[in-house]
């Protein structure tokens, strides 16, 4: 066969076959004598039908099945033509070119795995943020549980003092337009308000705001001006004023519950003791999971960073919409309208595309990594995944086995499982030394 391949950018190539006339005519001899065998025509005794009734009769299934063969064996001579071909998906064209000479010739897009060195893996050092569980953390967590479990009463007999929780109604323009039009985007929260519980202090909602209800009293409305800081998330508002109308509704006094109270609330026959135990063992797990995704993380980063290649476009973009579709489906969790999630649309997309890159990035690196490295998962290792997933799901085995192998899923589960393995091999070779934590490390947080 007469083979050609032109790489081109992005991980494309376009692969370009003329396949010899005898090799097209003994293909198709052998499938029309398939098709004889297998043919039942009326008259003829099986196997008996002569080839001409046979093509008329069969003659777009030969041609069909002929293309399909002839491509699948164009694609088998160039991959043995050329070892070094890491194919990782072909376009096929809907046919081949049948010429007159009893040729046959095809053109076919071909998308390649990136091309790169791999950059040193092994024996790196990573550095992670020393952090503990101290009791000055368990203390913290003990208060913030304290202000779950408060109480409040009502205060009708004064007006509004530092440190009270009101209940308001509010509004608000800035040079005299709605908010999200100046803005340019939603903002409901900044924007309007009704029956918002908040604390009276100075960072409570917006600085400043706060404390400006000082001395209402209930039913009272009043204007409140608050001029937005330089580090305000939105740039549209920065450095402008908005100007408020707050209408007081009422004013709560917070009772924190007692030590026995919250004992009694959280751990019933319990001890604060107790409560604080467990506080500590729950932060000390969650700070351990945070630590090890972490190294994780900045080792894959490292890795990573230390490389740079093309990445095939069209898995680029699958992969952007996926990761989309997942930042979409955690904002509306988090309650973000869909005016919200419209307003925001281009930055999830400039997000979501940053992930898949990345992703993908590191994929192709762990998959060399472990062919190199010869990791590989045994299939009882596949097989015993199966089994405790099927048994997760309460599914007999081998009705789930065929469920996953009609959805394509088990070579994926593989894959995962590969990966996972590389990772595990990078993090046991790896030097992680502790330092000092910097501000922008963020403390565990526990799931009491």
């Amino acid at each position: 066969m007469n083979i050609s391949v032109q790489k081109q950018p992005q991980c494309q190539a376009t692969l370009e076959v003329e396949i010899p006339t005898d090799v097209v005519s003994t293909e198709r001899q052998q499938l029309l004598q398939s098709f004889v065998k297998q043919a039942n025509i009326p008259g003829f005794r099986p196997g008996k039908a002569p080839l001409k009734i046979i093509e008329k009769r069969f003659g777009s299934s030969i041609s069909e099945e002929l293309d399909g063969r002839l491509m699948d064996k164009a694609f088998q001579a160039a991959l043995k033509e050329d070892d070094s071909l890491k194919v990782i998906d072909v376009k096929w064209p809907d046919s081949l070119q049948h010429n007159a000479d009893g040729t046959a010739t095809l053109k076919a897009n071909l998308i390649l795995a990136p091309e790169f060195t791999l950059p040193t893996y092994t024996g790196l050092t990573v550095e992670v943020p020393k952090q503990e569980v101290t009791p000055e953390l368990v203390d913290k967590e003990v208060d913030t549980l304290r202000e779950r479990h408060s109480d409040f009463s009502d205060i009708e007999d004064r007006g509004v003092e530092d440190e009270d929780i009101v209940v308001i109604d509010y509004s608000s323009t800035c040079d005299g337009k709605a908010v999200s039009e100046v803005a340019e985007r939603p903002v409901d929260q900044v924007e309007k308000g009704e029956d918002f519980w908040l604390k009276v202090d100075e960072e409570s909602f917006l600085p400043g705001f706060a404390t400006q209800l000082i001395g209402m009293k209930i039913g009272e409305s009043r204007e409140v001006v608050v001029s937005i800081q330089e580090d305000f998330p939105l740039e549209t508002l920065r450095e402008k004023d908005l100007v408020f109308q707050v209408t007081l509704k009422a004013i709560k006094e917070q009772k924190l519950p007692s030590d026995e109270e919250l004992a009694e609330a959280l751990m019933p026959g319990g001890s604060m003791d107790d409560i604080r135990e467990t506080i500590e063992s729950q932060m000390r797990f969650q700070l351990n999971r945070q630590l090890e995704e972490f190294k994780e993380s900045k080792l894959l980063e490292q890795i990573a960073t230390a490389v740079e290649f093309d990445l095939p476009e069209e898995y680029v973009a699958s992969e952007t919409q996926g990761q989309a579709d997942r930042l979409v489906e955690d904002a509306m969790r988090q309650g973000m309208t869909q005016d919200q999630l419209q307003a925001e649309q281009e930055q999830i997309f400039a997000t979501a595309g940053e992930r898949a890159r990345n992703n993908l990035k590191t994929q192709f690196l762990l998959g060399e990594i472990a062919q190199v490295e010869k990791i590989t998962v045994p299939d009882n290792e596949v097989l015993s995944a199966i089994t405790s997933m099927a048994k997760r799901e309460g599914k007999p085995l081998k009705a789930y086995i065929k469920q996953m192998q009609r959805e394509r899923r088990i070579d994926s589960l593989k894959n995962q499982m590969l990966i996972g393995k590389t990772v595990d091999f990078l993090l046991e070779s790896a030097n992680f030394v502790e330092v000092e934590p910097t501000e922008n490390d963020s403390e565990p947080e526990s799931d009491a």
